[in-house]
């Protein structure tokens, strides 16, 4: 009897420790997955139209839009890490800068910007996400090469946390 409870409470704690290192996991895939979202779509100007795609430069800025970023940089209101003719999504940083993880579960974290209204306008970033992205800007999608590279860095960083078990 005693050997059965045992072994009941064993399975209990594996499972227990199972789930908690999985959640702690997925959340930590989810900020690497938005590292890398921000970076791919900030740096080199490149988004993913969905989960596991190809890379694809994003649309270029109709030049209209290019003289009314000259404006703002001029101003000092344009995003410190774009310029004037590089589609980066947008010129405030805000869609961007406003990534989150919104939901995590054993085997999937669901990723996205908050769904805040935007200071001094009335549309939220979760608006302003779609919107771009139907106008030909597409970036909340992990592409295959992202995929690789993030279960590549997941993979060392459990493999230290299990040394140091």
């Amino acid at each position: 009897m005693a050997l059965r409870t045992v072994a009941s409470f064993v399975r209990n704690l594996t499972s227990g420790v199972n789930r908690a290192f999985a959640k702690k996991s997925m959340r930590l895939a989810g900020e690497l997955a938005i590292l890398q979202i921000v970076q791919r779509t900030r740096k080199r100007g490149v988004g993913v139209s969905k989960v596991g795609g190809k890379e694809s430069k994003l649309k270029p800025l109709h030049p209209n839009t290019i003289e009314y970023r000259k404006r703002l940089k001029d101003l000092g209101k344009l995003h410190p890490e774009t310029n004037p003719r590089k589609s980066n999504l947008t010129s405030s940083g805000r869609l961007l800068d406003s990534m989150v993880i919104k939901e995590v579960e054993n085997k999937k974290v669901i990723i996205g910007p908050k769904n805040n209204k935007r200071q001094g306008e009335n549309i939220t970033n979760e608006e302003v996400g779609r919107r771009v992205s139907a106008a030909g800007r597409p970036f909340n999608f992990l592409s295959d090469r992202d995929i690789t590279k993030l279960s590549k860095l997941i993979d060392d960083i459990l493999q230290e946390e299990m040394r140091r078990l």
